[in-house]
């Protein structure tokens, strides 16, 4: 009875529209246009795009293959700033199946995962590593290692999404990460989430630490790719 009059002041509003939702995220129009943006093989192994459909400029030397769940659209945006900036942890819950179902049918086989981590002050700020409440999610249905302190974030860095110079994003993030227990990745193969993907400068500089300290192979699954 509460909930009911509570939604009756409040009614549950779709995550990235003004209209009532549907289920438990969406109205059905947002989910449908969210799912039309998802991405499926075969995939550009420097951005995460369908191979088919573009042309990629990016360049990365450290990164052997990037994938991705979602094409950048304006309401895949919305629902990750949503997700990160107005703490709508529960959609966690809403990307946690997807990202399980990549790594089940199409990443390469990999040693150990873990996320891109954030600098102490920024995930005090935030309250959270969105990447690391996924991959908390799916702990017990990942087969392989989940590692949570591989990598650490030794220089707090400016949002790359306000930096649009491709070099000045290079630069905010050059030595901004160290590689914590380096005898458990000689010779691995690592998995790097991330949320979005837009020139790969911030994976390209966990990928060069990871292979300076041993690892053979660096993927990058992102939820979304706005190359």
């Amino acid at each position: 009875m509460l909930r009911e009059i509570i939604e009756f002041f409040l009614p549950p509003l779709c995550m990235t529209c003004d209209n009532l939702k549907d289920g438990e995220f969406f109205c059905k129009d947002c989910l449908t246009e969210i799912l039309r943006s998802r991405i499926f093989p075969p995939f550009c192994k420097k951005c995460g795009r369908n191979l088919k459909k573009h042309k990629c400029s990016v360049k990365l030397n450290y990164i052997d293959e990037v994938f991705a769940i979602f094409n950048y659209t304006e309401k895949v945006r919305d629902l990750i700033e949503n997700y990160k900036f107005k703490r709508y942890t529960n959609l966690a819950n809403f990307f946690a199946p997807f990202v399980l179902e990549h790594l089940e049918k199409i990443v390469p086989e990999f040693d150990i995962i873990t996320f891109v981590p954030l600098h102490p002050s920024r995930e005090r700020e935030r309250g959270f590593n969105q990447n690391e409440i996924i991959l908390d999610k799916l702990s017990k249905q990942i087969k392989t290692k989940y590692k949570k302190d591989i990598l650490i974030r030794i220089k707090p860095t400016k949002s790359q999404a306000k930096i649009e110079v491709l070099e000045k994003r290079r630069k905010n993030v050059e030595n901004a990460f160290r590689v914590l227990l380096s005898e458990e990745i000689k010779d691995k193969r690592i998995l790097i989430l991330d949320d979005v993907f837009t020139t790969g400068s911030t994976i390209e500089e966990c990928a060069k630490v990871l292979k300076q300290k041993g690892a053979s192979k660096v993927y990058a699954l992102c939820i979304a790719t706005s190359s």
